[in-house]
């Protein structure tokens, strides 16, 4: 019992020790492993829940935060063609973001955890302006 007791006191503290997300509002990010080099970018508003980025077409939608979790609601974009490969990676993309589920975020990165527990790395790349 002394056993059960000690065990649980510390994984209590150690839940209680994690240190809390970095913020991603007001910053932008970078995904890498892109095929064919694609630029694809994502950043998170300060002023409302807006996130927006950069692939082929500019692409926004809203998200929500709870803790580590996170949704991403529809996304928006504009519609210009391009090289078959950059559309399907942006479509791949797009449909992704549907389905996060969580995050984690450093100070240099961003990390957006799907439903099927594939990871979109994204590095940081700098502040912008609303």
């Amino acid at each position: 019992m002394k056993n059960f007791l000690f065990i649980i006191t510390v994984l209590v503290g150690l839940v209680g020790c994690q240190k809390p997300q970095e913020s991603i509002q007001g910053y932008e990010y970078k995904l890498t492993g892109t095929p064919q080099d694609v630029d694809i970018t994502i950043a998170f508003s300060k002023a409302d829940n807006r996130f927006f980025g950069h692939a082929l077409n500019r692409y926004f939608g809203t998200y929500q935060i709870k803790d580590q979790y996170m949704t991403l609601g529809p996304v928006g974009s504009t519609m210009m063609a391009g090289p078959q490969e950059i559309m399907k990676a942006e479509s791949d993309y797009f449909k992704d973001l549907a389905e996060v589920q969580s995050y984690k975020a450093t100070p240099g990165q961003l990390i957006l955890v799907l439903k099927n527990k594939k990871e979109l790395v994204f590095n940081k790349i700098g502040t912008f302006q609303e």
